[in-house]
């Protein structure tokens, strides 16, 4: 579970769903504690647990 939208608690799936038709330009995990960047597949999964997701996102231009 990733904290993600200003304290809205979001899994790593639903976050691409919500994104989806957007280019991910960039993405960092953090985990809460200790404080560190980590990769996706050490992100917290169990319920009542989260980590902190930051994904910067542009959107597609039609041409």
């Amino acid at each position: 579970c990733l904290e993600f939208n200003s304290h809205r608690i979001y899994n790593l799936g639903l976050i691409h769903k919500i994104t989806k038709g957007l280019t991910c330009v960039d993405e960092l995990y953090i985990k809460k504690d200790p404080a560190r960047i980590c990769a996706s597949e050490e992100i917290a999964t169990e319920l009542g647990e989260w980590d902190i997701y930051c994904g910067c996102y542009q959107k597609q231009h039609e041409l």
